[in-house]
């Protein structure tokens, strides 16, 4: 196959290209231009989307035995990804912007701008498995690593993105095995730091940060309000809350607080205990599933309601714009805007938009 590789400047994408030649395809390294953060000291940072990123994906191409280039898709990842962020966080929504990049940009546009150019598909560093059967259909899998599984953000990936993509590190049981490869072909990235931060939020920022230079007028202070509607604070605005987070918040009594609801039409953040937190259902829109088609009423699957959360026994249920979920054991810190993914073991069956839960 002649694959586009996606290289970030870390040490995953990096091995990866360097498996997927290893393998015998042709391969060509193309670090994605998806943001240019405005301060000349984040630029130069060891940070995602920077000048050092870019210069590492290089030198690692270039050892790999690659040819190496940058492609522009700022304009597409700002109209996808970075707009929508800042839309939902002024509703009060708690969105997961590496689930629309990786639909709607990764393995959307790019994909799309890779085929135009003659390619067959693309190589990452995320950590999941695909399986393709002789009769076409196909199956996305947890990585081998429990602890690197990426499988999460990639749900909404469909069947042509799935059968056009590699993931050469979802076999590896271990990030120490993929860095002492990469020290084994002498990488000059083969230590980096992970990059754990939202790339365009930069390291050290919160996401209202972002909202703030974007749409100002959309975050105000407002009440912090208890469960019977009494203010007992003031918030600095929505965007910098979330359901579930209890840091900054004081306590209640004897009890620490914690966000239990965002309310944008009173511009109000709500507090309680943990037990306020409880939710036995919950609604998403925008459904994705792997096969195509939504399981029937009634399947059983486990659902993750947040990226890295445990998996939770559902039964679950379509409806008119997506479908609903009945936990067996109630669950708390389930935000709406997250991402809920159905797996069957390891199976990823798809996924939707958290909406609201009680």
């Amino acid at each position: 196959m002649r694959l586009l590789a996606a290289m970030s400047g870390g040490v995953d994408s990096s091995v990866a290209a360097a498996l997927a030649r290893e393998g015998g395809h042709d391969v060509v390294g193309a670090t994605l231009k998806q943001w240019e953060f405005d301060d000349e000291e984040t630029r130069l940072s060891k940070g995602c989307c920077t000048l050092d990123a870019v210069a590492d994906a290089r030198r690692a191409a270039g050892i790999i035995g690659i040819p190496h280039y940058t492609l522009d898709f700022r304009e597409v990842f700002a109209r996808e990804v970075v707009d929508p962020f800042v839309d939902d966080y002024a509703k009060g929504l708690t969105p997961n912007p590496c689930v629309r990049c990786n639909e709607l940009v990764r393995f959307g546009a790019v994909l799309e701008r890779a085929r135009r150019l003659g390619f067959d598909g693309l190589v990452t560093g995320h950590y999941a498995r695909v399986e393709r059967a002789d009769d076409g259909r196909v199956r996305l899998l947890r990585a081998r690593n429990p602890d690197k599984d990426q499988s999460y953000v990639l749900y909404g990936l469909d069947r042509s993105a799935l059968q056009s993509v590699v993931f050469p590190l979802g076999t590896f049981e271990t990030k120490a095995e993929v860095r002492e490869f990469a020290r084994g072909l002498g990488l000059p990235n083969a230590d980096r730091e992970d990059s754990v931060d939202v790339c365009f939020v930069g390291e050290g920022r919160k996401p209202g940060d972002v909202v703030v230079e974007r749409d100002p007028a959309s975050v105000r202070s407002g009440p912090i309000v208890d469960g019977r509607g009494e203010i007992v604070g003031e918030h600095r605005g929505l965007p910098y809350y979330t359901v579930g987070q209890r840091r900054g918040l004081g306590s209640l009594g004897s009890s620490p607080a914690y966000v239990t609801a965002l309310l944008p039409e009173r511009n109000a953040v709500v507090v309680g205990a943990r037990e306020a937190l409880r939710r036995r259902t919950l609604e998403a829109s925008r459904p994705r599933f792997v096969s195509g088609s939504a399981p029937p009423k009634g399947a059983r699957f486990d659902a993750v309601v947040r990226y890295r959360a445990t998996p939770a026994p559902v039964t679950f249920r379509p409806t008119a714009t997506g479908f609903s979920l009945g936990f067996d054991e109630p669950q708390t810190g389930i935000a709406p805007g997250q991402a809920v993914v159905l797996y069957a073991a390891d199976e990823v069956v798809g996924g939707g938009t958290i909406a609201h839960a009680r």
